[in-house]
């Protein structure tokens, strides 16, 4: 986890940017860094770049947007904050997901979908720095916290497959 919780010490960037509860999601290789090298340029470099998103539930696509092109690393496109995004219905949660990859967006707005299907790919799309999983929850309209296998996560936790 890159930025999760509900604070301005663990998530700066969402509380600053009105999504408290919102993670950002990065993948570490053996070493426990997010990419080959500091800060490199190429965004295969990055771990979860190119990754699977897969449904987290059965549910139905409400939105999807593809098209917009994978930003350099350090180089965000704020015209396009969410970048390339769906946001899908999950029984009474509504799931956001940005930055996806260009091209790999794989569903359709009124899709149903099961749980486990593919969904497309991390990419650096919209208002981020390096490639990463954003994902957020709404009940209701209000924020909802995510929990991961009954875990509440914050900055820094590190979840093991």
């Amino acid at each position: 986890m890159l930025q999760g919780g509900n604070s301005m010490i663990t998530n700066p960037f969402h509380v600053l940017g009105g999504s408290r509860l919102a993670f950002d999601v990065v993948k570490l290789n053996g070493f426990g860094n997010r990419a080959d090298g500091i800060a490199p340029r190429s965004l295969a470099a990055y771990e979860i770049f190119g990754e699977r998103i897969s449904s987290p539930c059965a549910g139905t696509i409400l939105f999807a947007q593809d098209g917009l092109p994978d930003n350099a690393p350090g180089r965000p496109d704020v015209e396009h904050p969410a970048g390339n995004h769906l946001v899908m219905k999950c029984a009474d949660t509504e799931l956001f997901m940005a930055h996806l990859k260009r091209g790999t967006i794989k569903v359709k707005a009124g899709q149903v979908v099961s749980a486990g299907e593919l969904l497309g790919k991390v990419g650096n799309s919209g208002n981020t720095l390096e490639p990463h999983l954003h994902i957020s929850a709404k009940m209701g309209g209000a924020e909802r916290w995510l929990t991961f296998e009954n875990r509440k996560l914050s900055v820094n936790s590190v979840v093991i497959e």
